[in-house]
C-alpha cells in the first residue's frame, strides 16, 4: 500500500501532492522507484482543499501497474519547500509573509508604505503573465495577503482612500450640475462686454509660441471659453473684459460660448 499525503496550502497557498512512503511514487507517467528513500513531490493539485480532493480522486484512485494504493488527508503544513521553490521564488514567499512587496520597482517595500492605488492595482492586476503554475499561485498567496491588509491594519487607509473619492465625485456631480445650468452668450460676430471670473487655465506649446485654453465663468454660471496666446488673467481672478463672440457650442451636455480677441479693460472688477 502506498500512502499520500496533500498539503495545507496555508504557506504558498496551493495543495500539493507528496508521498509519504519513500519506496514508491507516482508520476504523470506511472509508478517509479525512489532509492533514495526520501518524499517526493508529485504535483501541484490546486488553490483549495475540494479542488485538490477532486484531482486526487481523478488522477490516483484506483491501480497503478497491477498495485493497489490509498490517499490518507493527513493535511500536514510544508515549512520547507527545499528545491521545489527557487531561491528568488523562496523570497518572494518570505517578503508576502512579512507583510512586504515580493515583485516590481517596489519590491521588499512595506505594504503600508504604498499608496492604495498601487496597492489596489496589484490585486487586480492579470496573473495570466506568470508562465509558471508555482508563480501564479505565489501570485494569489500576494493577493490573498493584500487582501488581510485592507481588511485589517490597512483598513482605516483603504476607507479613507475610498471616502476621499467619494467626495470628489460628489463634487464633480455638483460642479457638472452646476454647469449644466450654463446658457449661451450674447451673438456670435459681436463684440460685448463680459465680467468673468477665471475657473482654470491650460497652457501648450504650438508652432507660433506658448498658448492657453481659459475657462471662464459669469455670475450666472454660463461658460466661456478663450482659446489663443493672450494672458487675460489668473486663476479665481475676476476680470472685465471685451471680446467677440466666436463660436456657441456644447460639450458634454455643458452649453459653452467661445469668444475671440479679448480685450482686458482697465480696473478688472
Amino acid at each position: 500500500m502506498i500512502d499520500y499525503f496533500i498539503s495545507t496550502g496555508e504557506k504558498h497557498g496551493f495543495y500539493t501532492l507528496w508521498v509519504e512512503d519513500g519506496s514508491m511514487f507516482l508520476s504523470d507517467n506511472g509508478l517509479y522507484s525512489n532509492l533514495e528513500g526520501l518524499p517526493k513531490f508529485i504535483c501541484n493539485l490546486s488553490t483549495t482543499e475540494e479542488g485538490a480532493r477532486a484531482a486526487v480522486r481523478k488522477r490516483f484512485e484506483g491501480k497503478v501497474e497491477g498495485k493497489d494504493y490509498s490517499v490518507h488527508w493527513g493535511l500536514i503544513d510544508l515549512k520547507d519547500w527545499g528545491t521545489m521553490l527557487s531561491r528568488e521564488e523562496r523570497d518572494m514567499v518570505d517578503y508576502i509573509e512579512r507583510g512586504r512587496m515580493p515583485w516590481g520597482k517596489n519590491v521588499g517595500a512595506l505594504f503600508s508604505d504604498l499608496s492604495v492605488y498601487s496597492l489596489l492595482w496589484h490585486m487586480e492586476a492579470d496573473d495570466s503573465y506568470h508562465k509558471t503554475f508555482i508563480r501564479q499561485n505565489i501570485s494569489a498567496k500576494f493577493k490573498e495577503a493584500l487582501t488581510k491588509y485592507r481588511e485589517t491594519s490597512g483598513k482605516a487607509v483603504f476607507d479613507a482612500h475610498f471616502k476621499m473619492i467619494e467626495e470628489k465625485e460628489k463634487a464633480k456631480e455638483a460642479r457638472q450640475a452646476e454647469k449644466a445650468k450654463s446658457k449661451h452668450v450674447g451673438v456670435i460676430g459681436e463684440r460685448q462686454e463680459f465680467n468673468l471670473c477665471v475657473d482654470h487655465i491650460h497652457y501648450f506649446d504650438t508652432y507660433w509660441g506658448e498658448s492657453c485654453i481659459t475657462l471662464l465663468s459669469d455670475a450666472e454660471g454660463n461658460q466661456i471659453v478663450y482659446k489663443g496666446q493672450a494672458r487675460i488673467g489668473g486663476i479665481k481672478e475676476n476680470i472685465s473684459l471685451i471680446a467677440t463672440v466666436k463660436e456657441q457650442s456644447v460639450r458634454e451636455g455643458v452649453k459653452q460660448t467661445i469668444i475671440q480677441r479679448p480685450k482686458v479693460l482697465k480696473g478688472a472688477i
